[in-house]
């Protein structure tokens, strides 16, 4: 409510000529989040946020660096004794070597962000780095509850800020300058508070450096006597941080520039500076290329915000959100729109626009593929359109990211946050943007129809029943040759009696929209059986005992009658027997002739594990003839 009143004045002090700065804030991407709070772990729970009013366009942000460690210490760039310069300091050599202030970083013996440990800093999470993003919160909603949109971008700020949706908006910090406590820090010695005995009021007697011999002020510097479970200590450290000290000191430098050039302010001076800072050969400024402000957040938090202020993750989760410094051959990347549309049925996609921009001329080749995107739900992929390509060190190229879902996927609860990584060829910085996807029950659907609706086939023969394949909302994509369905459809024939058969081919899940499904009806089979061993040889002896009995001699016809006669009466019970025992064949009548209703059903292939197969079914008539 009072910010309106605020920009007012701001804009008058302005035109008056007054320089306002302002400290970016020390929560890195978190400004609405203080240094610990142990109730969250110390993780950000008040989403991605920065400060007013250094946000306000009539400010002078100023944010936070560091020395890197270990490149910025030893003797290149300082003295181990005092007096190296005039002024009696002991740095030599400039610039130093500086990265992005974060001691954010999960602190511990293996990180290498793990100098010597802040006093106020416990093992593990703290929110202690430069902040600094997108303005978000300027306008807010009705009843103030959640943000809306930020101040927008003043003509003189034309730079992007990589991960951030909205290219429009004003973006801080303006400038930088050494922040963090522990590299180097500012020593500073001031008076210690004690309580008189005598007057209820503070007597200011004794100095925090001591009596300011080298051995008092490094006692005081290291904090000794400093409780690092309380943050109290018996005298008070004389080494601070913080855009607290960086912002005080920018505004000392304006001073002098005002003293320079004689003049009774200098107003707004962030024209002048984006002016500077445009010609890097001028000396004025020097580009940050390492570092960030990322710091730990409670995922899914806060719920009142908009997504993309929400920490990604599942609630209960860790997730981390903020900025990476750019190299100097390097690009920005951001999602320049959110996907459209956020939330989708399953079967459907979403698209979003990547803008890649390139950094002091960047000509750098980026390449994209499915395994760019992270976070995605089990079931969905992305695709990029153009996948590969090189930066021209001016244009900015943007990049067509989609989302694809699948119909039959498992719903995931609640938004989804994906994170988009380019790749830059060669020794490039990997730069990330995230987008939000909300996936809710498919719409999508199939029908199959024959093409006759009744068949005609003699006893053994095959109905080749040819089907088309219709969708809706998608399902069914292409046309001609190259039409298809979105998922592969395995077609069974439930409920066939047993003489008859449904053959869906040797691939039986298929994406064509024109499948073929045979029904197979069985013919008429018959199969002699031979009997058993002993009567086949007798049988096969009977040719031989003719012969045998015709050949024998015998003095008196009435012999061979009766020979005869006994052998035909032995050889029709021989013949009796062969085929009196088992039977002589086994038949097989086939399908048998009348008319069959024969149900077809299509079912989506691979269904994943709690995902819903889609299904459809049609019918025909099968008339089978005897033969």
């Amino acid at each position: 409510p009072y910010l309106a009143s605020d920009e007012t004045e701001l804009l008058k002090a302005n035109a008056e000529g007054i320089t306002f700065m302002n400290s970016s804030g020390d929560s890195g991407a978190a400004s609405c989040d203080g240094p610990t709070d142990s109730a969250s772990n110390n993780l950000a729970i008040g989403g991605l946020a920065v400060s007013y009013p250094a946000s306000s366009p009539e400010i002078t942000a100023v944010g936070g660096t560091a020395i890197s460690y270990p490149a910025g210490f030893g003797p290149t760039y300082w003295s181990t004794t005092n007096g190296v310069l005039p002024n009696g300091g002991t740095a030599q050599n400039a610039p130093l070597p500086e990265t992005g202030w974060n001691d954010d970083l999960e602190i511990s013996a293996a990180d290498p962000q793990d100098y010597p440990t802040p006093l106020s800093v416990q093992e593990g999470y703290a929110i202690v780095s430069s902040g600094g993003g997108a303005s978000n919160c300027s306008v807010q909603n009705v009843d103030f509850s959640s943000c809306v949109s930020g101040f927008p971008q003043p003509s003189w700020q034309t730079v992007t800020v990589p991960g951030q949706p909205d290219p429009t908006t004003r973006l801080v910090p303006d400038v930088s300058l050494l922040a963090s406590p522990n590299f180097p820090g500012y020593i500073y010695c001031t008076p210690v508070d004690q309580l008189s005995s005598t007057a209820p009021y503070d007597t200011e007697t004794t100095s925090s450096c001591g009596t300011g011999t080298a051995a008092d002020i490094t006692t005081s510097v290291n904090g000794i006597g400093c409780s690092q479970t309380t943050g109290l200590c018996t005298v008070d450290p004389a080494l601070v941080g913080g855009t607290s000290a960086s912002s005080p000191i920018f505004a000392g430098i304006v001073t002098l520039l005002n003293q320079y050039l004689g003049s009774n302010g200098l107003g707004n001076i962030n024209p002048t500076l984006y002016s500077l800072a445009e010609t890097p050969s001028n000396g004025a400024f020097h580009q940050i290329s390492t570092g960030s402000n990322v710091v730990y957040c409670e995922g899914s938090q806060p719920t009142y915000q908009p997504l993309d202020l929400r920490c990604p993750g599942a609630s209960g989760t860790t997730g981390s959100f903020g900025y990476q410094a750019s190299s100097a051959d390097s690009a920005t990347f951001q999602a320049t729109t959110n996907l459209t549309p956020t939330s989708v049925p399953a079967g459907q996609t979403a698209t979003a626009t990547l803008t890649i921009t390139p950094v002091n001329g960047s000509t750098q080749s980026f390449s994209f593929t499915s395994s760019s995107c992270s976070g995605l739900p089990t079931g969905a992929t992305c695709s990029f359109s153009p996948a590969t390509f090189s930066l021209d060190g001016t244009d900015a190229q943007n990049v067509q990211l989609t989302i694809t879902t699948a119909a039959n996927m498992a719903l995931p609860s609640g938004a989804q946050t994906i994170t988009v990584t380019g790749k830059a060829s060669g020794s490039g910085a990997s730069h990330t943007t995230t987008v939000s996807l909300t996936v809710i029950t498919t719409n999508q659907s199939f029908t199959i129809t024959p093409a006759s609706a009744t068949y005609l086939v003699n006893v053994g023969g095959t109905a080749s029943v040819v089907l088309t394949v219709a969708g809706t909302n998608g399902f069914v994509s292409g046309s001609g040759s190259g039409a298809a369905t979105a998922l592969a459809i395995q077609y069974t024939c439930p409920g066939l009696p047993s003489t008859i058969n449904c053959n869906p081919g040797s691939n039986p899940a298929t994406i064509s929209i024109n499948p073929t499904v045979s029904i197979v009806t069985q013919g008429v089979t018959a199969q002699l059986k031979h009997p058993g061993g002993n009567r086949m040889f007798y049988a096969l002896l009977l040719p031989g005992l003719f012969g045998v009995v015709f050949l024998a001699g015998s003095r008196r016809r009435g012999v061979r009658m009766l020979s005869l006669i006994v052998v035909l009466g032995f050889s029709t019970m021989w013949l009796g027997s062969c085929g009196s025992s088992g039977g002589n064949s086994q038949s097989n009548s086939g399908t048998p002739p009348g008319t069959y209703t024969v149900t077809i059903t299509g079912t989506t292939a691979n269904t994943p594990t709690g995902g819903t197969a889609l299904t459809a079914s049609t019918t025909i008539t099968l008339t089978v003839n005897a033969q």
